[in-house]
């Protein structure tokens, strides 16, 4: 089931998000995007055994309204069962909601062109991190392609 993040989630997610990446960044991430005002949506995919999944989604500072999807984690054993595409899914819906123009991601395109990310939505997007792992979602379609700088909140200067 899919719920919004709480507070009281911080330690179980931080360790799952962990597990997933490997190493402590990602976890760090999260945090600083918390503590800095960051988060548009955060939802966490909980079971009986606790946090299976888990989706952060932040604003960039530039252009106004739109959305980066900052981490996307499912408990290793978990992975493939349609986890990380169900908050794919509603962590997009709350962009829409939000009256977001458009949600980037940098990740593997083959498993983001799925949900309607694409590099070439993204191809004229100047960006301080590789274009080619850069994907753009438009939700509006005058998005797509546009020209544009992405500017990422401070959280992301670590990277």
């Amino acid at each position: 089931m899919i719920r919004t993040y709480q507070p009281a989630d911080r330690y179980q997610v931080a360790t799952l998000i962990g597990n997933c990446y490997a190493r402590s960044y990602e976890a760090c991430l999260v945090e600083a995007l918390r503590e800095n005002g960051d988060v548009a949506a955060e939802y966490v995919w909980d079971s009986d055994d606790g946090p299976d999944g888990h989706i952060c989604m932040a604003r960039h500072l530039y252009p106004d309204r739109w959305f980066i999807l900052a981490t996307v984690a499912v408990r290793p054993e978990k992975q493939g069962a349609g986890i990380g595409s169900d908050l794919v899914r509603a962590a997009v819906e709350a962009a829409r909601q939000q009256d977001a123009s458009a949600v980037t991601v940098l990740g593997h395109a083959r498993y983001y062109q799925r949900f309607g990310f694409t590099r070439t939505a993204a191809e004229r997007l100047e960006t301080p991190f590789s274009l080619e792992n850069t994907l753009m979602y438009p939700i509006r379609i005058e998005t797509a392609g546009i020209e544009a700088e992405l500017v990422y909140p401070p959280a992301y200067s670590r990277l």
